[in-house]
């Protein structure tokens, strides 16, 4: 199954390249952190996430792949977390955060095999429906699981070096 567009496969690759680029610029510098703000993206994609589950709940066996996905997500998101470095300004108290190239490379290969996937999953067409409904949903739990225990392990340990 083709789309009916050669070049609408490109354009997602596309975007995430230019996100990417963006991003690497950020490896190795300090910039501000403000742990509160490190909990909106988390609200966001749960409300997201949690008007598509309503809108179009899945099937049982759905529902089961979203759960695992969301377990695999979870050790990703704390290991991602665990490469970015949080630090305090000794003069002005103020937290910042450094993104190592460890985490960027681990988002990396999550991206690559995310976009292998879909590629597998678009060369499969409607034969595998039932299978690419599954992956989806899977897909979805582990973003879930990610971005929400990245942003909370990130806001755990501000807090604790607030604390301190």
């Amino acid at each position: 199954m083709q789309s009916a567009n050669p070049y609408s496969q490109w354009i997602p690759i596309a975007v995430i390249v230019v996100v990417l680029a963006l991003r690497s610029r950020q490896i190795g510098r300090e910039r501000p952190f403000r742990p509160a703000l490190s909990l909106i993206l988390p609200v966001i994609a749960l409300a997201g996430i949690t008007a598509m589950l309503i809108t179009r709940p899945p099937a049982p066996l759905g529902w089961a792949a979203l759960g695992a996905g969301l377990v695999l997500g979870v050790p990703l998101g704390w290991q991602r977390a665990k490469f970015t470095h949080i630090g305090r300004d000794p003069v002005t108290g103020a937290l910042f955060i450094r993104q190592s190239a460890a985490a960027m490379m681990l988002l990396i290969g999550v991206i690559v095999l995310r976009q292998f996937a879909r590629y597998e999953m678009i060369e499969a067409g409607a034969a595998h429906a039932e299978w690419l409904a599954l992956a989806s949903d899977a897909l979805i739990g582990f973003a879930v699981g990610s971005i929400c225990t990245f942003r909370g392990e990130l806001y755990v340990r501000a807090r604790s070096i607030l604390a301190a």
